[in-house]
């Protein structure tokens, strides 16, 4: 890119500060990142047109092709691919542009030419651009370029923490010896995150001679920066250490009692309650005002664990550190606990003995262990009436599901569905009798058996993968070669190490290593046709995973489903009920790790009705993409969970769908008024991560639904439309957990801790400098008898509401059905912007009981 140019595109993608507002950040820290559209300034328009007049037409063509996705989409890529330096000022201009989906793009072609990139790579290394500097680092990381480093080595000083974080990761990744003293230094860092990534790049730079350097961070204050050194004080061959993780009794930092706090952060400390109960008899209320009860419909599917969630919202923060700690464990015992937050009640993995040594053993137990998935769910799901099951399907399509993704699903999914009258679906949905009729069929069978199985296969799965992984090629060839074991469902399907391509006619596949290609029915199953089908692929090879049939590649229709992938960097492409997604049952993707892309259609990603479906990624710089209803979607009687372990992340719904179709991201979904919502789970473990999304979704919940996205840490950008980002509707409870990170979030209203008709609400924020901009009703809002709390514990933060209501707020309702709204912001130190007359360190209020407490220093005074 003509440097004028870019430096001009550069200081327009800036944040335009708000009208009364403090000015933005520094040039260093110029940032934007949202889509599109989203909260792009008018100037841009006009800058983006002066920079792409000065590209090369031909590429620039292509890029927007790829860019839109579509049939053209992948020609367009491998053409780019292909263009080599004609490309690269096209991907600079990409990589800077600020659109999630431009950025992937670029990032993903340059870091495919490798050395052929170096200089674009330095060029941009060298951008004012905070988010562009970090993905040079990133690719120059993951393609090992060590010639950058002389170039990356000054931006472990950088003025941006995610930079230095993504400084620390090249350095270990290209092992430059040279780095070994900065990285000590920043061993100091007042920032937690650097420390504990400064210790592992210490470990994987081999650096012993700096033991002594990392041994006091075994003390540190936090909890992460203790598992950190301890880890790499193993790794440097100190004997001994002992991980520090969870602390039997962490420190408490000054001023704050951090006693009823977990490793993660989030769950709420004696200086949170005390300001919130300040803020609430500020306006004359107390407490037990957030548990009063609602107004409670009698519906069918209510969930044990939304129910408690209205009853004590203030549990929810307790309930993000379990699920990141779910996020940090082994994938078996994360779908335990994934059962658990969405079900209520504990399952146990069965005490099986170990399988004896060696890659054959533990194929014996894989498919020992889907023997007993097959007949779990062969035993929850044969004895309904397929009669009834198609019409839930049928109402599966004409619920959630957008309508131009119902035409001919419900015979693909379900066989022949003649006798339903596709043209009487508003009649039958507005028929209580039928809904009420219908629904019990699929609600009165308890997953809980099926899951548990589910999860023992995973454990299985992970015993064959470390036992490959060790094996000597001979001794795998020699078992591909070997008469093929058998299960309960047929024949097992055994694939060598090679690339092998595989059609998914076998129910349980397992493939030994390559780069495998995987299509049609691999990994889907289907109550009729078979209770239980798995695929196991080994060896951390570039897989392709594409089907364009429904309930396939780890998706399941009243049936068991599994894909598990060792690792590498793969691609998955699917259709509805697809990649990790159950309509009855249990449909689950894991993915150990590596930079994967996840293409599905609607209701797919970890998306569940009746049942569990769950993706689980073992972390990498990974993209997801679904028009809608899915990444963490729980619908009626069902859990829907996205698990990503870390890593920097794009999570966005593409199509005509996107904007509005929403629920996705942590959303769980009713039928209202016939049956209660599901709940539907995002973690996200850490990294800085963009994520994009249309209505209810980033913790939102609807109709006694459950909706929670919890992000471990890192610097995120989030983009939503209405009713996201910690948004409850209609006894339904939202809530965004964030453990921190310098995060920015945009959402065009009813967004950000708002509640509305006897919902729930939530945002909190463990720490970091936070932009949050959004339109009317949003940032602690509450309307007709609902909860809207806004919670941050410090930092330097900016809340924006561009003509809106909000700040701590009660829109109506403050008298009906017996008790009144709350409104809540409460911000617990740092030096605040509210974009309208300065509340730094004040409390205001809106009317009866709507209050903003701004503490500048927590453990003083309240204002």
């Amino acid at each position: 890119m003509r440097g004028a140019a870019a430096l001009a595109l550069a200081a327009l993608l800036a944040p335009l500060p708000q009208a009364g507002a403090a000015p933005g950040p520094p040039p260093g820290e110029a940032a934007s990142g949202f889509p599109a559209g989203a909260l792009v300034p008018e100037p841009l328009a006009a800058a983006v047109a002066r920079v792409r007049g000065d590209l090369p037409p031909d590429v620039l063509a292509l890029f927007d092709e790829a860019r839109e996705g579509g049939e053209g989409a992948d020609r367009a890529t491998s053409a780019l691919r292909g263009a080599g330096a004609a490309a690269l000022p096209v991907l600079e201009w990409g990589l800077a542009l600020g659109d999630p989906r431009a950025s992937h793009l670029a990032r993903s072609l340059l870091a495919g030419l490798g050395p052929a990139a170096l200089d674009s790579l330095r060029r941009g290394l060298g951008s004012p651009h905070a988010e562009v500097r970090d993905a040079c680092l990133r690719i120059g990381a993951s393609g090992r370029l060590a010639r950058l480093a002389p170039d990356a080595r000054p931006l472990l000083g950088d003025a941006s923490p995610r930079v230095v974080l993504s400084a620390l990761r090249f350095v270990a990744a290209v092992q430059d010896a040279a780095a070994e003293g900065d990285v000590t230094a920043l061993l100091a860092s007042p920032d937690p995150r650097i420390r504990a990534v400064a210790a592992r790049s210490l470990a994987a730079l081999g650096a012993r001679r700096r033991i002594g350097k990392v041994l006091p961070l075994e003390r540190d204050p936090s909890a992460a920066v203790r598992q950190a050194a301890a880890e790499s004080l193993r790794a440097l061959g100190v004997k001994g250490q002992r991980l520090a993780w969870p602390p039997a009794a962490a420190p408490s930092p000054p001023g704050r009692s951090r006693a009823a706090i977990a490793p993660q952060g989030l769950a709420l400390d004696r200086t949170d309650l005390r300001l919130l109960r300040a803020a609430l008899q500020a306006s004359n209320a107390d407490p037990s005002d957030l548990a009063e009860p609602r107004d409670l419909v009698e519906v069918p599917g209510r969930s044990g664990p939304a129910d408690r969630a209205l009853a004590d919202p203030l549990t929810l923060p307790e309930t993000g550190d379990r699920l990141l700690a779910a996020a940090a464990s082994p994938p078996a015992d994360a779908v335990i606990a994934l059962h658990r937050e969405g079900f209520g009640g504990t399952l146990a993995l069965p005490g099986d003995a170990a399988p004896g040594p060696g890659p054959a053993a533990s194929l014996a137990a894989v498919v020992a262990a889907f023997d007993r998935l097959h007949e779990a769910s062969r035993s929850a799901y044969s004895s309904l009436d397929p009669a009834a099951l198609a019409r839930v399907v049928h109402a599966f399509t004409a619920g959630p599901l957008p309508a131009a993704a119902r035409p001919g699903l419900v015979a693909d999914l379900y066989g022949d569905a003649s006798a339903l009258d596709p043209l009487s679906e508003a009649r039958r949905l507005a028929d209580r009798e039928w809904a009420e009729a219908t629904l019990p069929a699929a609600l009165a069978t308890d997953p809980g058996p099926v899951v548990a199985a589910a999860a023992a296969f995973v454990a299985a799965c992970d015993r064959l993968a470390e036992e490959v992984a060790a094996a000597a090629p001979e001794a795998l060839a020699a078992l591909a070669a070997a008469p093929p074991p058998r299960s309960r469902a047929g024949a097992v399907a055994v694939g060598g190490p090679g690339d092998d391509a595989w059609d998914g006619a076998a129910p349980l596949i397992v493939d030994l290593g390559g780069n495998d290609t995987w299509a049609r029915r691999s990994g889907g199953a289907r109550a009729g046709e078979r209770p239980a089908a798995a695929v196991v692929d080994l060896g951390r090879g570039r897989d392709s995973y594409g089907s364009d049939d429904a309930a396939a590649l780890g998706g399941a229709l009243f049936a068991a489903a599994v894909l598990y992938d060792d690792g590498g960097h793969d691609s998955y492409r699917g259709g509805t009920l697809g990649l990790g997604a159950a309509l009855g049952g249990v449909g689950l993707l894991v993915d150990r790790g590596g930079d994967d892309r996840y293409d599905g259609g609607p209701f797919a990603l970890g998306a569940g009705a009746f049942g569990l479906g769950a993706l689980l990624d073992g972390g990498g710089d990974d993209l997801y993409r679904i028009p809608g209803l899915g990444q963490g979607m729980g619908w009626v009687g069902g859990t829907g969970a996205l698990v990503d372990a870390g890593g920097g992340d794009d999570v966005w719904l593409a199509g005509a769908a996107a904007e509005d179709g929403g629920f996705a991201q942590g959303a769980g979904l009713g039928m209202r008024p016939f049956a209660a919502g599901g709940v539907g789970i995002a973690v996200d473990a850490g990294g800085g991560d963009t994520l994009a999304a249309g209505a209810f979704s980033q913790g939102s919940g609807y109709w006694y639904g459950l909706g929670l996205a919890v992000d471990g840490g890192g610097d995120d950008l989030r983009s939503a439309t209405d009713r996201s980002q910690g948004s409850g509707s209609m006894l339904g409870v939202g809530a965004l957990l964030d453990a921190g990170g310098d995060d920015r979030a945009v959402a065009r209203t009813s967004s950000q801790g708002h509640g509305d008709d006897l919902a729930v609400g939530l945002w909190l924020d463990a720490e970091g400098d936070d932009v949050l901009v959004a339109g009317d009703a949003s940032q602690g809002v509450a309307l007709g008898n609902a909860l809207g709390l806004l919670l941050d514990r410090g930092g330097d933060d900016a809340y924006a509401l561009p003509g809106g209501n909000g700040h701590g707020a009660v829109a109506d309702g403050e008298a009906d059905r017996g008790w009144g709204a709350r409104g809540l912001l409460v911000d617990e130190g740092g030096r605040d912007r509210y974009g309208r007359a300065a509340r730094d360190g004040s409390t205001s209020f809106s009317g009866r009981f709507g209050t903003l407490l701004d503490a500048a220093d927590p453990t003083g005074d309240v204002p």
